[in-house]
């Protein structure tokens, strides 16, 4: 995750700098550089939900599991 930090810094350092640009080659050169680190971070944003949705299922799976060890636990308690 650090990488991507870096490099939504970046792209916001590179956003600042376009605004305040007066040369438009300049803005247009800085929207280049922002848009393809965006789409770098959005490929690390799609990875993490993918992950996510993988671990939830897993927990759904896993809960009923969880509530009868539980269950079992207290019946021996």
């Amino acid at each position: 995750m650090e990488g991507v930090e870096e490099k939504f810094s970046e792209a916001m350092e590179i956003v600042n700098r376009a605004v305040r640009a007066d040369d438009p080659d300049e803005c247009a050169k800085a929207l280049r550089v922002f848009t393809a680190i965006q789409t770098d971070i959005q490929s690390v944003f799609d990875i993490c939900l993918e992950d996510i949705g993988e671990v939830r299922v897993m927990l759904e799976n896993l809960a009923p599991k969880i509530a009868e060890k539980i269950q079992e636990i207290k019946n021996r308690a």
